[in-house]
Parts: structure tokens; C-alpha cells; sequence
């Protein structure tokens, strides 16, 4: 089983009609986790060749920074999307669960990093991207 659990229907799109707003090519939802109990922003769908699929955002990951901001709640996300720029660098730190044999689950922390670009250019040039890893340690 999962260690996350739905919280909230709150799945859906963060995107703007305005032409300046970039893309980030995922679908989040507000969850909590089984273990700890704490919300947690949970990525639902990544867009093939979308700019956080560029960067290896996985369905299951656990959004815990947008850049300096920590993330707790749908709305923290929704508010950093809505002041991001065209051009802007975005620095994702996501949460990775890997099942173990013995059943239990190993925490890796990945740092995307993402060049923001306009939502009308291709998905192959939508982003630039680095993943680091880093293991698993206080989260956020």
C-alpha cells in the first residue's frame, strides 16, 4: 500500500489564459501522508516531454520546495505558480518513496532544476533541466 493517502479532490492543472505564464507540464493534488499524517503536495500527472518530465518529475513524487518556499498545501503551490515568470529558474525539491523487500520504504530527495519557458513552444524545447539526488534526510 501507498504511504499516501487522498486528502482533497484538488487535482488540477495550475495555468493562466495570459500568453507570459510558463508551463510546467503537471497535475497536483493535496494528499496526506499515511505514516506521519502530514499534507503533502503530490504530483498526479506529468505531461510527456513537459518541462518537469524533462527534469524527471514522476507521478507519486511529493513536492516538498518551490525554490525557497516550502510546500505543505495545494494552495502554497498554486501561489508560487502564479508569481512564476517566463524565463524564471525553478528549483523543485521532490520526495521519492522506493519500496524495500522487507516492506518498508526508502526516502530520496531530487532537486529539478527548470528553465521556465513560454507555454506555446514545443515540448522538446519547453525546459532545460538538471536532477540531482540527495539522500533522504529532514524533509522539506
Amino acid at each position: 500500500a501507498s504511504p499516501l493517502t487522498a486528502h482533497a479532490a484538488l487535482a488540477g492543472s495550475v495555468s493562466s489564459c495570459s500568453t507570459d505564464r510558463p508551463r510546467l507540464g503537471i497535475e497536483v493534488a493535496e494528499a496526506r501522508h499515511a505514516v506521519t499524517g502530514d499534507r503533502t503536495v503530490t504530483v498526479l500527472k506529468v505531461t510527456p516531454g513537459g518541462p518537469c518530465d524533462q527534469a524527471g518529475v514522476e507521478v507519486g513524487d511529493m513536492i516538498v520546495r518551490w525554490n525557497e518556499d516550502v510546500l505543505y498545501e495545494k494552495q502554497d503551490f498554486v501561489r508560487c505558480a502564479q508569481r512564476a515568470a517566463v524565463g524564471d529558474v525553478l528549483d523543485l525539491v521532490v520526495v521519492r518513496q522506493y519500496p524495500q523487500p522487507d516492506g518498508t520504504r526508502q526516502q530520496q530527495h531530487l532537486s529539478c532544476k527548470i528553465l521556465l519557458r513560454s507555454a506555446h513552444l514545443a515540448p522538446s524545447s519547453a525546459a532545460s533541466s538538471l536532477r540531482s539526488a540527495s539522500p533522504a534526510g529532514p524533509w522539506p
